[in-house]
């Protein structure tokens, strides 16, 4: 009796993970065909003497040793950890305090909400050609209120100094999905956790880090 159990229970697994496979076939089709194949391909490739007019050359590593003593692709690894670590970070940071303000319950929550996921709905590119009217030099509305009020007007999109730190206050502008995403995360938290945080006289910062951060 309790092999046929074992046995029903096996099938019905067999039956649920044959429906699982099935809704999830669209996405495996496109990951194996878009993703893992092109990533494939491309350290094929990477290993060869190849362009789109000849046949790809077997030559090894030798395209990763003229990488690792090219200058600017050690300057890129920088540019990609200075990007990482003072722009992703602190963009996280930053949705994640938008969200614990949008999760509490007030009047026009909705509202709120709603303007900040706004900018996340503009379309890249018009996106790109706003911040680049926004910051440009000669007549961009920024330096305009600089000069109006005095202060240097930077070359924002040309200087060294200024660039890195304007591409990582654009980022901020599309944290609207990140924001959406800690937010549904927030109100998966039960509410019997504050309550008996409250109980036992926690305050907000220690609610935070053992309750919601978590």
């Amino acid at each position: 009796m309790v092999i046929g159990n074992q046995s029903g229970i096996k099938r019905r697994e067999r039956k649920r993970l044959l429906i699982g496979l099935c809704f999830i076939s669209p996405w495996l089709l496109g990951f194996l065909l878009f993703q893992f194949y092109p990533i494939l391909s491309s350290f094929y490739y990477s290993l060869t003497d190849y362009n789109l007019f000849s046949d790809p050359k077997w030559v090894g590593v030798e395209n990763y040793s003229t990488l690792i003593l090219d200058d600017k692709v050690w300057l890129s690894l920088y540019n990609t950890v200075f990007m990482t670590v003072f722009g992703l970070i602190p963009q996280l940071a930053f949705a994640l305090g938008i969200a614990l303000l949008l999760n509490r319950d007030i009047k026009g929550q909705s509202i709120y909400r709603t303007i900040y996921f706004l900018p996340t709905l503009v379309p890249a590119v018009a996106a790109s050609l706003l911040w680049m009217w926004l910051l440009n030099a000669q007549y961009g509305l920024i330096n305009e209120l600089l000069g109006y009020l005095g202060l240097p007007q930077p070359n924002w999109l040309l200087d060294p100094s200024f660039t890195k730190p304007w591409l990582i206050m654009m980022g901020f502008w599309g944290t609207g999905t990140t924001t959406i995403m800690y937010l549904a995360s927030l109100q998966e938290v039960p509410k019997m956790y504050y309550e008996a945080a409250d109980i036992d006289g926690a305050n907000a910062w220690q609610k935070f880090r053992h309750i919601t951060f978590p």
